[in-house]
């Protein structure tokens, strides 16, 4: 069914000899108000999937090594747009530890996000883009979709801002971090990267919250997993008003991802717990190997240089100390070479991947 007051309008464009019709959106938040009849369901099974993730995360003891894990996972999902790994990775530590610090969730940050994902990009793409981009087709006169002008970016953009700042009593948080993601896509306020960052902007909402303490909700994997009916979805939402669908998507993604890392977790849990108590049977050897152990856990494939250069230990004493951990069956040794030997922690990476 097809929600007229949520479709928008569009704006007759001309681009040297092109004329082209722009999408602009309609104000934030939708209009009518979202079917909560609807999505009830699916809010329900999302919320209780995040609280659980939230208190999961509080028993684990080293949260800095499950925002590594998980920024990991997260990056790798976005890694078919271009974007390196730690690039992804840093830009979204930065964007929660700035909320940690104070700082608004708002467009000057999301822009300083984009910097540091996409480095190598020229300082003014970092900013609203200046000029008109498209989706799908060769040139402006057969897109698939036009993105506003560049011209009425800053008054959408702050509407959006508006949203974000603003407390909606009648719209569950989880809804609006849907909305504001399937929002930001019709915006595309960039002029590349867009995606990864919309990907962003529900973790950075839930945060605000206080829903999520750290990034460790890889919603891209998700969405790369059903990339169809992602599309689809966001399409609908513009060519139909369609937010309910695309929020249950949503929400399916939530309490699928939070499930899923929520089982990772307690899994990492108890490998750690056995596998140390292993290592105590060691006696003095098992100094070295805790302390490898450690390394391994963010670092779950080394080589004796390796160890021995970020340990500041002797290349023997790194050796010994790997032989320990390969009797013990925690490492494994995957070269099948006589030098240049490199050990994995497989069950570690078995868990993660």
């Amino acid at each position: 069914m097809i929600k007229k007051n949520r479709l928008g309008a569009f704006v007759r464009r001309r681009v040297e000899n092109e004329l082209y019709q722009a999408f602009i959106p309609p104000l934030l938040p939708p209009d009518p108000p979202i079917a909560l009849q609807i999505v009830i369901p699916h809010l329900e099974k999302a919320i209780f999937a995040l609280s659980s993730l939230k208190h999961c995360l509080h028993e684990f003891p080293d949260t800095a090594l499950l925002t590594e894990i998980f920024t990991k996972k997260e990056a790798v999902s976005c890694a078919h747009e271009h974007v390196e790994p730690q690039n992804h990775t840093a830009g979204l530590v930065y964007g929660f530890e700035s909320m940690n610090n104070g700082r608004l969730l708002s467009l000057k940050l999301l822009k300083d996000v984009h910097a540091l994902v996409l480095p190598e990009l020229a300082t003014k793409e970092h900013e609203v883009r200046a000029t008109q981009i498209w989706i799908g087709g060769t040139r402006l006169g057969n897109a698939l979709f036009i993105p506003p002008a560049p011209d009425l970016l800053p008054g959408i953009l702050s509407n959006f801002e508006k949203f974000l700042y603003k407390s909606h009593e009648t719209l569950p948080v989880l809804l609006q971090a849907g909305v504001l993601q399937a929002y930001f896509m019709m915006l595309l306020p960039f002029t590349t990267g867009n995606e990864v960052i919309s990907t962003m902007v529900p973790l950075f909402f839930l945060h605000k919250q206080g829903l999520l303490d750290i990034p460790a909700l890889p919603l891209s994997s998700y969405f790369a997993h059903h990339k169809n009916m992602y599309i689809r979805l966001l399409h609908e939402v513009r060519t139909h008003g369609a937010f309910e669908t695309w929020l249950e998507f949503f929400l399916n993604s939530v309490t699928t991802v939070a499930q899923d890392t929520v089982d990772k977790v307690q899994q990492l849990q108890e490998l750690f717990r056995c596998d140390k108590e292993s290592i105590q049977i060691l006696g003095r050897a098992r100094l070295s190997c805790l302390k490898i152990f450690k390394l391994l856990q963010t670092t779950p494939q080394v080589t004796v240089p390796f160890v021995a250069q970020k340990l500041d230990i002797t290349q023997p004493t790194v050796r010994a100390a790997l032989h320990n951990l390969l009797t013990l069956g925690i490492v494994q040794e995957i070269s099948k070479r006589q030098r240049d030997k490199v050990y994995v922690y497989k069950k570690y990476v078995d868990i993660i991947q």
